[in-house]
């Protein structure tokens, strides 16, 4: 049996602490590395619109890339409100050879305010 990497994913709504629960996350091994769009948006003060989004969602897939390559453990930490999203980029990562799984926070819209 070969010992596939796991690629667990956050989903939820904003605020709600996907990136904290994340970051609890550990197999005692490796740590996962955790592939946020949103920390290069924050960094080149950009916005999800289509053109300044385009150099921190180009990093973000260099970084997926790299991981994959070294067979390195990954979470997405991701805010969607589209399930075709989720389920396509789970779809991705399992026909490379990973095990997935999904991790969802929901939190109210006064606590995550």
């Amino acid at each position: 049996m070969v010992n596939r990497p796991r690629f667990p994913r956050a989903a939820g709504s904003p605020g709600a602490g996907k990136t904290y629960t994340l970051g609890k996350i550990s197999d005692g091994s490796i740590m996962p590395r955790i592939v946020n769009v949103d920390k290069w948006v924050e960094y080149f003060h950009a916005g999800y619109d289509t053109e300044t989004f385009t150099k921190p969602k180009m990093i973000t897939k260099n970084e997926v890339f790299n991981y994959v390559n070294s067979l390195l453990p990954i979470v997405n930490d991701a805010t969607s409100t589209d399930t075709h999203v989720v389920v396509n980029r789970r779809n991705i990562i399992e026909r490379l050879g990973y095990d997935t799984a999904c991790i969802y926070i929901e939190t109210p819209l006064e606590v995550a305010l």
